[in-house]
C-alpha cells in the first residue's frame, strides 16, 4: 500500500478550522451539511491542476455530493471562503497549505534531473576510458545531487505532519511564520522544515521572533542565503 504522505494524496486540515468566524457563519446558516459541502469542494480543488476548477464543474460536483448546484454555488460565492477568477474557483487557504509540498516536489525534481545528468556524464567518461584502455585521471568526481541523509524525513515530519497545536492561534503563529519566510525569499523546503522545527512551529514567545525582528523583512531579504542565516542565528542563540 502506498504511503499517502509520499504520494501527496492528502491536504493538511487545521484542527481549529471550525472556530474561524467565516465557518461559524457558514454553519449557522447552512448547518453542518454546509460545512461538509465546503470540505467536499476543497477535496475537489485539491485534485485539480493548480488547485483551481472551472465554475462549470460545480454542477456535476453537486450531483456527486447529493445536493443542488444552487447550494454549492451559495457556499462558494456568499461566505468569502473561495476566490473566483475568470470563471474558475480556488481557495487561498488550500494553496497556502499545499505550498510546502509543491516547493519540496520542485526541489526534488530539480535534484533528480541533476542526478540523472551527472550519471549520464559519468557513464560517458567510463566508456571513453575503457575505449582508450586508460584510466581517467585527474577528472573531477561527479556526484549526483541528493539531499543529505535525513533531510527528506525532516521535511515530511516538520511541514507535512504539522502538529495540531501549531494551528492554535492563541499560542502559535505558524501561518505568519510561513508568510514571513516567503517574503524574505526562503525557498529551500529543507530550510523551511528546519526553521519550523527550531521555532516549535512558530510558537509565540519563541526566540525566533526576536531574531527575525532584529533585521526585519528588508534586512533578511537582502542576504544571499536568508534561510541558512536564520538557522545559524537560532543555533547560535542556543549556545
Amino acid at each position: 500500500m502506498k504511503d499517502k504522505k509520499l504520494t501527496g494524496e492528502y491536504f493538511p486540515h487545521e484542527m481549529f478550522a471550525m472556530s474561524n468566524n467565516k465557518f461559524l457563519l457558514l454553519i449557522q446558516k447552512e448547518g453542518m451539511r454546509g460545512y461538509g459541502i465546503y470540505w467536499g469542494i476543497i477535496e475537489h480543488l485539491r485534485k485539480q491542476r493548480d488547485y483551481q476548477a472551472p465554475l462549470s464543474s460545480l454542477s456535476p460536483l453537486a450531483l456527486v455530493m447529493r445536493t443542488t448546484e444552487a447550494v454549492v454555488r451559495r457556499i462558494v460565492f456568499e461566505y468569502d471562503l473561495f476566490t473566483i477568477t475568470d470563471n474558475t474557483v480556488s481557495s487561498r487557504g488550500l494553496t497556502r497549505r499545499m505550498r510546502p509540498l509543491d516547493e519540496f516536489r520542485a526541489t526534488m525534481s530539480t535534484r533528480g534531473r541533476r542526478g540523472a545528468d551527472s550519471k549520464w556524464r559519468l557513464n560517458l567518461e567510463s566508456e571513453d576510458a575503457s575505449a582508450n584502455g586508460k584510466e581517467s585521471k585527474g577528472k573531477e568526481s561527479i556526484t549526483p545531487s541528493t539531499p543529505p541523509q535525513g533531510e527528506e524525513d525532516d521535511f515530511f515530519n516538520s511541514v507535512l505532519e504539522v502538529p495540531a497545536y501549531a494551528f492554535n492561534k492563541k499560542t502559535h503563529n505558524y501561518d505568519g511564520l510561513l508568510t514571513f519566510l516567503q517574503e524574505v525569499r526562503v525557498e529551500n523546503p529543507f530550510q523551511i522544515a528546519r526553521i519550523t522545527r527550531l521555532s516549535n512551529y512558530g510558537e509565540k514567545g519563541n526566540k525566533l521572533w526576536k531574531i527575525l525582528n532584529k533585521k526585519g523583512i528588508s534586512g533578511w531579504k537582502v542576504l544571499h542565503d536568508p534561510g541558512q542565516s536564520i538557522i545559524r542565528a537560532m543555533q547560535k542563540d542556543e549556545d
